[in-house]
């Protein structure tokens, strides 16, 4: 994990970004902006466009209109891989792991990108393969015990409690080595030990350096980790600022209560 670099500068910057499908707006005119070195919150009400939003900055969608940039390079219209492998990691609201495989192994396969071994390497298990082996497995578990998951290394993903899950997730993006990591909803299903421990998770991350945009319902994370929070709701930007004045807004008030927010 790196060194805190270039801290307060402009990291991602989408600009006016709409996504439409068919006549629904699910973005509508989006301005963000994403300083280095923070913890953006990205908040509304279900259907608000918030995973849309997600799903626009990581490659999934292309946008129907808008820009973004990342590092001052474009990614509209870039592969998710390839954005992935430029410094973009997430993490899904649904946990996406490989439940046959050990946790190391599920961290490994984030770790891919940075092997130069080819096939006929492997095969033949030439000294570059067992080297580059020997690494993967190194810094695996360096990744999980960062995420105090050390102990549990050989166990496979599917027989870890919910809570380790998310954070086996978190390791495995981490291993892609981002410059940014989108949480989407990671504290969703949790116990409060374990959203405990993934905001002290979340809070080492970005004091490694790492950018964070965290989706998140729980309105206690978001305020007690984020510097800056943007609210979307009905696909609009319709307030963005310090936690505490966002929380204070009329506006965001409103689209709670008034939406079908939980």
């Amino acid at each position: 994990l790196q060194a805190v670099k270039n801290t307060g500068e402009d990291l991602l910057v989408a600009k006016q970004v709409l996504m439409q499908f068919g006549g629904l707006k699910a973005i509508n005119q989006v301005d963000l902006r994403i300083k280095r070195g923070t913890i953006h919150g990205l908040i509304g009400p279900n259907g608000s466009g918030k995973s849309t939003m997600m799903n626009v900055l990581t490659g999934i969608y292309v946008p129907t209109a808008g820009s973004i940039e990342f590092e001052g390079r474009s990614v509209v219209g870039r592969t998710s891989s390839d954005i992935a492998l430029s410094g973009i990691a997430r993490t899904f609201q649904n946990v996406q792991l490989f439940g046959e495989m050990t946790a190391l192994q599920n961290v490994q396969v984030g770790l891919h990108h940075t092997f130069d071994s080819n096939f006929a390497d492997i095969a033949l298990a030439t000294p570059r393969s067992r080297r580059e082996e020997a690494a993967a497995t190194q810094r695996g578990m360096g990744l999980l015990a960062f995420v105090g998951l050390a102990d549990l290394a050989d166990e496979q993903a599917r027989n870890l409690p919910y809570g380790k899950q998310r954070l086996l997730e978190i390791a495995r993006a981490l291993a892609l080595d981002p410059q940014l990591l989108l949480l989407d909803e990671p504290a969703a299903g949790l116990t409060a030990p374990d959203i405990k421990e993934l905001v002290s998770i979340i809070r080492k991350i970005r004091d490694h350096g790492i950018t964070v945009i965290l989706i998140e319902h729980h309105m206690d994370v978001v305020m007690s980790i984020c510097d800056t929070v943007s609210v979307l709701d009905f696909g609009q930007k319709i307030a963005e600022g310090q936690p505490a004045e966002v929380q204070a807004n009329e506006k965001v008030i409103e689209a709670y209560l008034g939406g079908t927010a939980t």
